[in-house]
């Protein structure tokens, strides 16, 4: 979803509620009230830019493209409280996470998950901007 723009901008707020609309639906649909209110409060974070990650797919795209991501996939993702990223780590970037603030739980994932040929990865719902920040400058 595009939230770029002016939040005084009422063609934005319409291009915004367009978007919004149909992920209201698919959320009723498909979770039922709880997710549908869940959807419903992320959908003002957007419209208010009240949040983290209220970015466009874009705009994530290019910041994915930036930190040298080869293979970059968007879906809808059933769990609407947060987004799923799959990472692949250098050995810079396997560093600065172990010295990082990060929760313990992240360290520990990244130390026995599989190695590719680039580093480790896994994938995990993103909470934290910060591991996405170490993985854009690495």
């Amino acid at each position: 979803m595009d939230t770029t723009g002016r939040t005084t901008d009422p063609e934005r707020l319409l291009r915004i509620l367009d978007c919004l609309k149909q992920e209201f639906a698919l959320a009723m649909k498909e979770g039922g009230i709880g997710a549908f209110s869940r959807m419903y409060d992320n959908g003002r974070k957007h419209i208010l830019n009240e949040g983290e990650y209220c970015i466009s797919f874009k705009q994530w795209k290019e910041i994915c493209l930036k930190a040298k991501f080869k293979k970059i996939t968007i879906q809808s993702v059933p769990n609407f409280e947060w987004f799923k990223a799959g990472f692949v780590f250098g050995d810079k970037a396997v560093t600065e996470v172990e010295q990082s603030d990060l929760p313990e739980e992240i360290k520990v994932t990244l130390k026995n998950t599989k190695k590719y040929a680039e580093g480790p990865g896994f994938s995990m719902d993103v909470k934290s901007p910060e591991l996405i920040e170490i993985k854009i400058q690495n």
